[in-house]
């Protein structure tokens, strides 16, 4: 598994592996930038899913907005929101909920 990063400028890369989408809250920018990119050549193809990293203080609809919106947008799940990187209890519950993916993506294939 490999890290891409998105690039503001030339968000136009082409992933070509499944990819779980790990996105900030802080900009509406972004939830462009990251449209560009989902929607570029077969990027959508391989998108599992997304997990939203934010800051509580902006509120029950702030938080995480992006991430929310993007999952939405195309039908993806979303995995998990986390107060800015996230503490311990959360890297276990991503671990457990990218397992569940996995396995429910390897029975559907069976």
């Amino acid at each position: 598994m490999r890290n891409v990063e998105i690039e503001y400028s030339n968000p136009f890369s082409i992933v070509g592996e499944d990819y779980i989408l790990i996105m900030p809250s802080y900009d509406d920018e972004i939830t462009d930038i990251i449209s560009d990119f989902i929607d570029y050549k077969d990027n959508l193809k391989h998108l599992v899913g997304v997990v939203g990293s934010g800051n509580r203080n902006f509120g029950k609809d702030g938080f995480c907005f992006n991430a929310v919106e993007i999952s939405k947008k195309y039908n993806t799940p979303l995995i998990l929101k986390l107060e800015f990187s996230g503490r311990d209890n959360d890297i276990t519950q991503f671990k457990e909920e990218v397992l569940k993916l996995e396995i429910a993506r390897t029975t559907e294939k069976s």
